[in-house]
């Protein structure tokens, strides 16, 4: 069975053998495509030959399901291949450190297929790791892992989008019924399709590849406590009297708002049947749709029906007019954080930013370029996004940097997507549309556990 194969290299991957894992991938596919070939040489030797001289080569529907499942088995086994080829370098490289960020990095972003892990006896996740509506989604687990979700397969969101294109009827008849479960309409889109679209935005975010949490929503607003004070704790001497200290607690309320996006294709890439087609569309919203969630989580201000980031929060703390950036300003700013008992992780920065980061190098004319402090081991090196503008401030060339305990920034998301079919209005160009748009909230539970670095000015 293909999901006890992939349970197989999962287990070789994370137990440290990356190079046994490409091997066992490179196996698998090469079987796989040689049984598509297989089978499109069948479809090729029955085919019939037209008057015009050209030849009619339909598939059957059972041959059709074939070659869909190879084709998605194909793309699953590339993705697994590329993860444990990017460790496997790592380790054959000997940086056992830089390995096992690595590892937790690529499993972090490995979000789309949790069918290979293994479950007790119950069939139910252990409850540190359960997924739930209104509770963080634990590390590495999938939107498929939450209650009344029916797992669609692996390439369903991009198959159900050209499907309504090309009102191919059947397919997403299909798509409807595998995918309808009893956690919500899921928009246009039945349930069990929206996982791979919402775990692939996640994995193209940075700011949840920093740590921040994300949160499913039901329906309506959803509240939320959060620690304003942490509790202040005494040492007493015996028979002496217990000091009393509470907590200051808050009420945050996660009011979901739309956010809305098109993305165009042509018709020609529309009616080529293959998977890359439809892994071309779900990588398209996908990065549409986390590029937007970074900004908001940073920069949202809050006006015209956006959330509220960091920038605008009330209460988080900022470094004015820090300058050329350099490591001296970076470890101010993280010891900063560290002073308020919380743990920093990676900065998040301008893309200029970090390129002027790692073009730092050490005088005397050596030339080499500068190692970063050890103490800056769990923030570097700094992730970048095109989505932090670098034209603010009086010379119109300032930019803004952000560090802190990131499980503290939360993304609440509600499992619905409606997508609406465009035809008509990018028809001179041979495209079709699609206006796709979901909603969710963003709140800042703990405003001191971050750092905003301003007035960030090019080297």
């Amino acid at each position: 069975m293909f999901t006890e194969l992939l349970s197989r290299i999962r287990t070789e991957y994370e137990s440290g053998s990356a190079y046994q894992a490409v091997q066992m991938c490179s196996e698998a596919l090469e079987e796989r495509r040689r049984m598509s070939a297989a089978v499109r040489s069948t479809i090729a030797n029955r085919s019939n030959e037209r008057p015009d001289g050209s030849r009619d080569v339909a598939p059957l529907a059972s041959e059709q399901r074939a070659l869909d499942q190879l084709d998605n088995e194909i793309l699953e086994l590339r993705r697994l291949e590329r993860m444990a080829e990017e460790v496997a370098r790592q380790e054959a490289a000997g940086d056992r450190a830089e390995t096992a960020q690595r590892r937790r990095n690529a499993e972090a972003a490995d979000l789309s297929d949790t069918r290979g892990q293994e479950r007790p006896a119950d069939g139910r996740t252990p409850e540190h790791a359960r997924a739930d509506f209104g509770r963080p989604l634990p590390a590495g687990t999938s939107f498929r892992s939450l209650p009344g979700v029916t797992d669609a397969p692996a390439g369903s969101f991009g198959r159900y989008l050209r499907a309504m294109a090309m009102e191919d009827h059947a397919t997403v008849a299909e798509l409807r019924q595998i995918g309808t479960g009893t956690a919500g309409t899921g928009g246009l889109f039945p349930t069990g399709v929206l996982p791979e679209i919402f775990d692939a935005a996640r994995a193209f975010s940075r700011v949840v590849e920093a740590g921040a949490a994300v949160i499913p929503l039901r329906e309506g607003q959803v509240k939320a406590a959060a620690f304003v004070d942490d509790p202040v704790v005494a040492w007493r001497a015996e028979h002496g009297a217990i000091g009393e200290s509470e907590p200051t607690l808050s009420s945050l309320t996660f009011d979901p708002k739309s956010l809305a996006v098109i993305a165009r294709v042509s018709w020609e890439a529309m009616q080529d049947s293959g998977i890359a087609v439809d892994d071309l569309l779900t990588t398209a919203f996908a990065a549409a749709f986390a590029a937007e969630w970074d900004r908001a989580a940073l920069l949202g201000d809050g006006t015209n029906d956006q959330p509220t980031g960091l920038d605008a929060t009330v209460g988080v703390p900022e470094t004015a007019t820090v300058g050329e950036i350099d490591y001296d300003k970076l470890i101010t700013a993280v010891s900063t954080v560290r002073g308020r008992n919380f743990r920093p992780g990676r900065l998040i920065g301008a893309v200029r930013d970090a390129a002027a980061l790692g073009s730092l190098r050490e005088g005397a004319g050596t030339g080499q370029y500068l190692r970063p402090p050890a103490y800056l081991e769990d923030n570097l090196p700094m992730l970048d996004t095109q989505k932090i503008p670098v034209d603010g401030g009086v010379g119109t060339d300032e930019s803004k940097a952000y560090v802190g305990e990131w499980r503290y920034l939360v993304l609440g998301v509600r499992l619905e997507l409606d997508v609406m079919v465009l035809r008509e209005h990018f028809a001179d160009t041979g495209e079709v549309g699609f206006l796709g748009h979901f909603r969710g909230d963003i709140q800042v539970m703990r405003p001191t556990a971050f750092q905003i670095l301003d007035g960030i000015v090019p080297a």
